[in-house]
């Protein structure tokens, strides 16, 4: 297998992980999940975004545009962690 092909898979193996823990903490908090591992591969993929994810407040994340609504692909993009936390914030000084 070659070094291309490897990375490849090492690239899908990481990303269908975090397609299953997002799905699954979507669920556990009662949101509502609709994206397809295609769909999250995609957006990953873009730009080679996966190199950027993680836990720092300038690292990448999945968000919701709309927090109020369920994880739809037209309602999702992959943000700063530190901006998604400021959505998340807002949302709970607005109720």
């Amino acid at each position: 297998m070659k070094l291309k092909d490897k990375l490849e898979k090492q690239k899908e193996m990481h990303i269908r992980r975090w397609f299953v823990v997002a799905k699954n903490l979507a669920q556990t908090r009662g949101q509502g999940w609709y994206i397809t591992f295609e769909e999250f591969f995609d957006l990953w993929s873009e730009d080679d975004r996966w190199l950027d994810r993680g836990r720092g407040s300038k690292d990448l994340c999945l968000s919701r545009r709309d927090m109020t609504m369920d994880w739809y692909p037209q309602n999702v993009e992959i943000i700063t962690r530190r901006k998604m936390l400021q959505r998340e914030n807002k949302l709970r000084w607005d109720r």
